[in-house]
This record gives structure tokens, C-alpha cells and sequence, in this order.
């Protein structure tokens, strides 16, 4: 009882800690409250329905997770047998499955490790500590949220605007599965405020961003590469770049490239298999199959199919691209005052790489709905910065805004 007791004063100080405002810390408290409740009532859902703890919103337990859990059961094991986490240079999980160290990097390690330290501080290694750390990044993501919502808007109370985001269905399952999801969007999100906000981003955040996911760290590279020398359209980047790339890849390293076809050719949305066409073999296959991609990767599960005979599930789910694309037309019709935030065009740019590359690599419709997380939490608040320029002439002096 005292290690929990003490693991939850550890975490008011990281509130304390990662708060610059008031109303980001009340947002931490609320969220944090509400998210680790809700993580035990899915705790208990998960017992009673004999999944072990593990999500109830697959049909069966997910492997990530089983990795996550059973690397941070190894960790914990290891530092309390040894006292040495690195001693040996292999580890053993309780499936008696053999993992070198090189593995466990593969399979976030570094989350893993995070875990193993709940379990070392509480004295306990139940699951419901993994939940913890979900509650906690989710809890972190909503902070960075409204601290970028109060400084852009001279604000310092709690902003409905962030508590809407609890309606975002996909951001609500991350957050109550074991996995080190949020704790990568918290970081992404941190990355495309700070640039918004005017600070230029360092190598620093290069390092952070490639050690945790280093597809983002790509993503952030390439944007600042084409902020500075590259003035091609987007529109028309999308059509090049898989071109060149698929062509690059099939003659350079066939078996990747076969690997990359044999990822891609496995599309599936609530159970219906090939939802994407995949053709690489020629210039007009390619277009086709990153344009169909690249709707799904934004609009998924927004199909007739699902409309007419999706899963209750899944009909649930076309609530957030239908909402997104009122967004995106309500950011379209406001493209002047969308201009004068600062810093949009880097955010751009990292969002456009981010989505292409998960549109090129990825297939499974679901992983593009939890991959583009933080492409529509950057869509709500740009579409709050808008709604709230427009209504007051007073932020025009803010220096996250352009002057006129």
C-alpha cells in the first residue's frame, strides 16, 4: 500500500513538474482521474471476461501489449534478483521465450524499462501499474494541449476546447491500452507546439524523437530539410515521392521490396480483407494505391461498406472523420487567418511526411486510425486557434501570431 501510495505522489510531482499554468494542472488532475477510473473499470471488464487484465477492444489479446508487459515483468525480475539490470546480456520472460538485448530495443525497450520502475516503486508488479503509465502519458498529452491553448489565446483557465477531446473515440482506447502510444504523441505534440510557438527546434529533440519513434524523427527532419530548400507542392510530392521510392527500393533490394508488398497487400477493416488495391508494378498502380491510401489514412472507416454493414463498432468510429472533415473544410474557408499562426508551415510539413510515411508502409485500417492521432489533435487545435483569432482582435499581439 505504501508503494502505491508513493507512486502516486511521484506522479502530483510530475504534474507539478510538467505544468507551467494553473489551468494545465487541474487539466492533469481531471484527466489523470478520469483516465486511470476508466483503466480499472477496463482492468476489471478484462478479468471478468478471462482476457488477463490485457484490452477489450480487440478480439484477442494483442501482442504489443503481451511484449510490454511480459519485457517489463523480465526487467523487474531481473533488477530485483541481480540488482544489475544490465549484468547479463540475456533476459528471460516468464513464456520462457528467449530475448537478447537487441530485441527488447526493437520492442520498445526504453517503455518497458518506465514500467519496471512502477513495479520497483509500488513493491508490486500487477498489470494494473502498466495502466498507470497509460493514464499518465494520456493525462500528459491533454496538458500539452492546453498549455498551448492558454499561451495562444492569453488564457489561463480550463478551456472546454480540451476537455472535447475526451469525445475523440481512437485518443480515448490509447489511452486505456498497455502501450507506449501516448507517451510518443505526448512528445510529438510537444515538438509541433514548441514549432508553432516559435522556438526553433534543436538537435536535441532530433535525438529524443529518433530514440522514441524514429519514423517521427524522419518525419521532423524532412520537414525542416523541405521548410528550408524545397518549394515543391505537397499534392505534388505526394504523387513523386512513392514513385521514386517504390522504384528505388524494387531495384536496389527486391526482398524489401517484396517485404513492403506483402505488408501492404494485407489491407483489412472490420474483418473485410483487400480494402486497398495494392499495385506498385507501374507509375499509374502507384498513384492509385497512395491516393486510395492516403484517403483512408485521413477518412477510415468512412466507406459505404461500413455504412451500410459495418460493425456497431465501426459505425461508432465514422463519427471522427465525418467531424474531422467539418474541421477541415472550417479550417478551408479560414485559410487567411490560418496563416498568421507562426510555425504552421514546419507543422505542415511534418504532418505531411508522418502521414506518407505510414501511408506508403502501413495497411491495416486500423493502424491508420491510431497512427494519425496526432494528425487530427493538430487538426482541433488549429481549428480552436481560428475560431478564437476570429472572435478577438486582441490576440493579433500575441508573438505566436504573424503581424499583419
Amino acid at each position: 500500500m505504501l508503494g502505491y501510495l508513493f507512486l502516486f505522489l511521484l506522479t502530483i510531482f510530475i504534474a507539478v513538474f510538467v505544468s507551467n499554468n494553473k489551468s494545465s494542472l487541474k487539466i492533469f488532475y481531471i484527466s489523470f482521474t478520469v483516465m486511470i477510473t476508466f483503466n480499472f473499470i477496463v482492468h476489471l471488464i478484462s478479468i471478468n471476461n478471462g482476457l488477463g487484465g490485457y484490452s477489450i477492444f480487440t478480439k484477442g489479446i494483442l501482442d504489443d501489449e503481451i511484449i510490454y508487459r511480459e519485457t517489463s515483468l523480465n526487467i523487474y525480475s531481473k533488477i530485483s534478483e541481480i540488482g544489475n539490470l544490465f549484468i547479463q546480456d540475456r533476459f528471460f520472460v516468464s513464456t520462457s521465450e528467449e530475448f537478447n538485448l537487441k530485441e527488447l530495443a526493437k520492442s520498445e525497450f526504453y517503455y518497458s524499462f518506465l514500467i519496471a520502475l512502477g513495479y520497483i516503486i509500488s513493491g508490486s508488479d500487477s498489470i494494473v501499474i502498466t495502466r498507470f503509465f497509460s493514464a499518465i502519458f494520456f493525462s500528459l498529452f491533454f496538458v500539452k494541449a492546453n498549455s498551448f491553448l492558454c499561451k495562444a489565446l492569453n488564457h489561463t483557465k480550463i478551456y472546454n476546447e480540451v476537455f472535447f477531446l475526451f469525445f475523440y473515440p481512437t485518443l480515448m482506447i490509447r489511452g486505456l491500452q498497455i502501450e507506449q502510444e501516448m507517451l510518443v504523441n505526448y512528445i510529438m505534440l510537444s515538438v509541433i507546439v514548441g514549432s508553432i510557438e516559435s522556438r526553433k527546434i534543436n538537435i536535441k529533440e532530433l535525438v529524443i524523437l529518433c530514440f522514441i519513434k524514429i519514423i517521427s524523427a524522419i518525419s521532423l527532419a524532412s520537414s525542416l530539410i523541405n521548410q528550408k530548400v524545397n518549394k515543391i507542392r505537397l499534392l505534388i510530392q505526394l504523387i513523386i515521392i512513392p514513385y521514386i521510392l517504390i522504384i528505388c527500393i524494387r531495384n536496389s533490394a527486391p526482398e524489401f521490396f517484396n517485404y513492403i508488398l506483402a505488408v501492404k497487400s494485407y489491407s483489412v477493416m472490420d474483418g473485410k480483407m483487400d480494402i486497398i488495391n495494392v499495385d506498385y508494378s507501374s507509375i499509374f498502380g502507384i498513384l492509385e494505391t497512395t491516393l486510395i491510401s492516403s484517403y483512408y489514412f485521413i477518412f477510415a472507416p468512412l466507406n459505404l461498406n461500413i455504412i451500410l454493414n459495418g460493425s456497431p463498432h465501426f459505425r461508432f468510429l465514422l463519427l471522427e472523420p465525418i467531424f474531422v472533415t467539418i474541421i477541415i473544410y472550417y479550417l478551408y474557408k479560414n485559410f487567411a487567418t490560418l496563416k498568421k499562426i507562426r510555425g504552421l508551415t514546419r507543422t505542415i510539413y511534418f504532418a505531411f511526411y508522418y502521414s506518407l510515411i505510414y501511408i506508403f508502409i502501413e495497411s491495416h485500417i486500423t493502424s491508420f486510425m491510431r497512427r494519425r492521432i496526432i494528425i487530427y489533435t493538430l487538426l482541433m487545435l488549429l481549428y480552436f486557434l481560428v475560431k478564437n483569432i476570429k472572435k478577438s482582435k486582441k490576440l493579433e499581439s500575441n508573438p505566436i501570431y504573424k503581424s499583419s
